[in-house]
Formats: C-alpha cells, sequence, structure tokens
C-alpha cells in the first residue's frame, strides 16, 4: 500500500513505516501531522486517483526530527573580469514517519479524524481552537473532546449556548 501527497510544493510517494524528508513543517519531535492534499492511493485491491485530490483519505505522519539538509553552495564566475561570488544554503526539512493511510494503521488500526486537522492516536484527547472573529460583537470557539474507540462509530453533538458568543461544543468519537 502507498500514497502520493502533495506539500511544500512538491510529490512524494509514501509508504507506512516509511520515514520521508520533506519541507519544512511548523511542529514539534512526537507531534502528529496529517497530509489532506493526497493524490492516489495504491491499496493491494485497487487505485484510486483523485481529480486532483482525494477527499476523505488523509495520510497520518509523525515527526521524527526537524533539521538542516546538507549545504548547498553556489559559485558565480565571469571570466576575465574579476568577478566571483559564493553562497550558501541550507535547506529546512522535518522528517516524517507515515502511520495510515486513509485510516488503516501500520501498527494498531486506530487513528482518529478531527474536523479541525489535529489527529490523535492516544486512548483520548482534546481539541480546542479559536476562528478569527467576523465582527467585534461576536467571536467564534469551537472545543471538543476526541477519542479513539474500537466500535468505529462516528457521534457527535453540538449545543449552542445564548448570546452573541456563538460558541459550539460538541464530542466527536470514532
Amino acid at each position: 500500500m502507498y500514497a502520493v501527497i502533495k506539500t511544500g510544493g512538491k510529490q512524494y510517494k509514501v509508504s507506512p513505516g516509511e520515514t520521508v524528508r520533506i519541507e519544512r513543517l511548523v511542529g514539534n519531535v512526537g507531534e502528529r501531522v496529517s497530509f489532506d492534499n493526497v493524490l492516489m492511493v495504491n491499496t493491494d485491491q485497487d487505485v484510486k486517483i483523485g481529480n486532483p485530490q482525494l477527499t476523505g483519505i488523509p495520510v497520518i505522519g509523525e515527526i521524527v526530527d526537524q533539521g538542516k539538509s546538507k549545504k548547498i553552495r553556489i559559485v558565480k564566475k565571469k571570466r576575465r573580469k574579476n568577478y566571483r561570488k559564493t553562497q550558501g544554503h541550507r535547506q529546512l526539512f522535518t522528517a516524517v514517519k507515515v502511520l495510515a493511510i486513509g485510516g488503516v494503521s501500520l501498527a494498531s488500526g486506530s487513528v482518529t479524524y478531527a474536523a479541525s486537522g489535529a489527529i490523535t492516536g492516544a486512548a483520548s484527547g482534546s481539541i480546542t481552537q479559536k476562528m478569527p472573529r467576523k465582527s467585534k460583537k461576536a467571536s467564534n470557539v469551537a472545543s471538543g473532546t476526541i477519542t479513539a474507540a474500537a466500535s468505529e462509530s462516528v457521534t457527535k453533538r453540538k449545543s449552542k449556548t445564548k448570546g452573541s458568543s456563538g460558541a459550539a461544543s460538541g464530542t466527536v468519537t470514532k
């Protein structure tokens, strides 16, 4: 099983258990990331190709390393003009270990997806995300609890509070 993802303006062929060096991502070592821009997924049974991308089949990975790659030297010279210029550049990278493709995990099979893009594979976790304000009176706040269960059922409850705060809380269980 493998997938083709697009991140940082480049396309990468990834498979579960593989570690890939990609363009720099924001995050710390040990955090999980989701790549939603999946162009193709090849399973043992069939091949799914996006037009231009697939929806609902994210690739989940864990950040293994953040660093700089080997230095690249750029040398410019014009003959007979005594012009020489040397520059150097070290590209930032993030090493990501691919844990799952489309919810099919390599080891345990329990992966949780959240609408905000936050993913946890632990037994339980919580997310809080503040949305940008649309007006000075109202502020949108979405909060919820995300847990990973073996039943693979999805339940979502929303309750709105009175007033102009526009707060919505819910529980997502998968």
